[in-house]
């Protein structure tokens, strides 16, 4: 069965879950030292998950609009947000640490990563008041 760009994506979204899942349940400490990894390699990880980001991107927008795509990271935002308040007083810890370091330049500290969301709600901000976007 061929699958569509899309259907790849949830598989390897399901796939990765499930890996995820089941490593945390029968060894726990492997997936940490996987995290450990990741975390522990900015540069690489963060050029990796944004080369990505964009590639998703722009095959979701082959079959939808920037709007529905906006819709549902806000209810994923919502579900990761569920996930993080039962830990919230040690992101509270964390988030004291980062505005005492960065404080007033917290957004140029994290400048492309506000730019992309910028650049991504005024595009839906523009399809929904039906401004053609001259590109």
């Amino acid at each position: 069965m061929a699958y569509t760009p899309i259907e790849i994506i949830a598989w390897i979204l399901i796939i990765i879950t499930a890996v995820k899942l089941l490593t945390i349940s029968t060894n726990p400490d492997s997936w940490r030292r996987f995290t450990k990894t990741i975390y522990g390699n900015p540069r690489y990880s963060r050029l990796f998950s944004l080369t990505f980001a964009f590639i998703i991107l722009y095959y979701l927008l082959q079959e939808l609009t920037i709007v529905q795509i906006l819709a549902t990271s806000l209810f994923v935002t919502m579900l990761i947000l569920y996930g993080f308040l039962s830990m919230g007083s040690e992101l509270l810890k964390i988030s004291d640490i980062l505005y005492k370091k960065h404080g007033n330049k917290i957004l140029r500290k994290y400048w492309l990563y506000t730019l992309i969301w910028v650049v991504l709600l005024i595009y839906g901000a523009m399809e929904l008041l039906n401004i053609k976007i001259p590109f």
